[in-house]
């Protein structure tokens, strides 16, 4: 019983210290008509180092970036990508 309760209590101490965070950002593009206009925003998003993952819907024009484990891509990253390209933000969430 005693090793089973000390078993627990670690495991809630080292928690926070081994989970891994990433965020998550989901914006609606528009103006973002063909393959090409994808990959040219998707290369600008991508050049910054907190990026892990850049996934793009052409169906419904969304952008949805996923941070390294314990980095956080900044909105600004998506607005900027967005303006570079010459494509028009309608919306921008962050998920954790």
């Amino acid at each position: 019983m005693r090793t089973t309760f000390l078993f627990i209590i670690s495991l809630y101490i080292l928690t926070p210290f081994s989970a891994a965070y990433a965020n998550t950002l989901i914006a609606k593009i528009d103006g973002m008509v063909c393959a090409f206009c994808a990959v040219g925003l998707e290369e600008q998003i991508k050049k910054d180092p907190a990026t892990s993952t850049v996934k793009i819907s052409m169906d419904d024009s969304t952008v949805t970036v996923i941070s390294k484990p314990e980095k956080t891509v900044l909105p600004k990253t998506i607005e900027k990508a967005v303006y570079y390209m010459g494509f028009t933000l309608k919306d921008l969430k962050e998920t954790k």
